[in-house]
């Protein structure tokens, strides 16, 4: 059942983040008052950290120092502002990786013997012919 929900969620978020990228969709969430962050903007999801005497410039927080030019990832230390920049496309890719992982077929609804493995394709004796057990209590459908 979690690896139901984990696959549908992974497709979810890959068509999130199409439509995000593709619209040019722009977000803003703020944390700790203002402190910390995360913007999606211009094709970038950028997470940073603003000191707290810089806190009530908003200016600061509301522009991610992007580059359009640039498509790879990019983390700046500064002792004004620290911030880390992920491509949409470096984040869809690990969506689509991650979520296609989930997709494959699972090992276990293979019909085998559990216990010796060996191949129960065909079989309707309902016993394994290698080893002797019952068919009924060793295969999942």
């Amino acid at each position: 059942m979690a690896r139901r929900i984990c696959k549908w969620t992974g497709v979810g978020m890959c068509l999130l983040i199409c439509a995000a990228w593709g619209c040019g969709f722009t977000f803003e969430r703020k944390f700790d008052g203002g402190h910390y962050g995360i913007t999606l903007f211009d094709g970038f999801l950028s997470l940073y950290r603003i000191p707290p005497e810089l806190a009530p410039a908003r200016a600061w927080a509301n522009a991610p120092l992007v580059d359009l030019a640039t498509w790879y990832p990019r983390i700046q230390l500064h002792a004004v502002m620290s911030w880390i920049e992920l491509p949409l496309w470096l984040v869809l890719s690990a969506s689509v990786l991650a979520t296609t992982w989930l997709w494959r077929p699972s090992r276990s609804r293979k019909k085998g013997c559990v216990e010796c493995g060996y191949s129960l394709t065909g079989n309707v004796s309902g016993v394994c012919p290698e080893c002797g057990t019952a068919i009924e209590k060793l295969t999942r459908s």
